[in-house]
């Protein structure tokens, strides 16, 4: 139970800011999107969404679990995943599958999964607008 608590002080201490996965200067939020892994809640249980890599850029998982992208076409690399002690006490991750999807400047994108389909999902809209 220790270790559940500790996983998720780091997601709430690390997860607030977002991580530039772009070459360049930091841009303003109108002018980027923000790619970000569906939030556990109480309503929802086993394995959590992980994004490792935006457009083949392999993606700090420490730092945060958002990232900023400009607009356009982009590839993420995401897989499940839960931690050991979590959802029956062990430790599970699948192998990574890659969805593209366009990104508009100023919006958020949320992936997630439902069994083995992943999607990634507007926010604005709740419109899912990429699915594998």
């Amino acid at each position: 139970m220790k270790l559940i608590s500790v996983y998720f002080f780091i997601l709430v201490l690390f997860g607030c800011a977002s991580q530039q996965a772009y070459e360049g200067e930091k841009r303003s939020k109108d002018e980027v999107a923000i790619i970000e892994p569906e939030s556990p809640s109480l309503f929802k249980t086993g394995p959590t969404v992980s994004i490792l890599e935006v457009d083949g850029k392999k993606l700090d998982q420490l730092k945060s679990g958002a990232f900023e992208v400009l607009p356009g076409e982009h590839t993420i690399k995401v897989r499940l995943f839960s931690v050991p002690g979590a959802y029956g006490g062990i430790y599970m991750k699948t192998e990574p599958i890659s969805i593209t999807f366009t990104a508009k400047a100023g919006e958020t994108y949320t992936v997630g999964n439902k069994g083995a389909t992943y999607f990634v999902k507007e926010n604005s809209t709740g419109r899912i607008v990429a699915e594998k």
